[in-house]
């Protein structure tokens, strides 16, 4: 018995996550959803982390222009 409602809470479940998902806005509703597309570069890991390394090296450094850090 147990199994059984189980079984039926799972299914219950796939069918209103089908539901939902059909309720999603498509591109004609909302066209900033084309710019989501696939065809998109890939990101450049290593020019990221370049860069967070630059930036982390540049922000932590201490400035005297800001006497209200203490």
């Amino acid at each position: 018995m147990f199994w059984m409602m189980l079984a039926i809470l799972l299914v219950v479940g796939a069918l209103l996550m089908i539901a939902r998902r059909r309720r999603y806005e498509t591109v004609e509703e909302e066209p900033w959803r084309a710019s989501l597309a696939e065809d998109d570069e890939p990101l450049d890991m290593e020019q990221a982390r370049r860069a967070e390394e630059e930036f982390l090296a540049d922000s932590w450094q201490e400035d005297d222009d800001e006497p209200w850090r203490g």
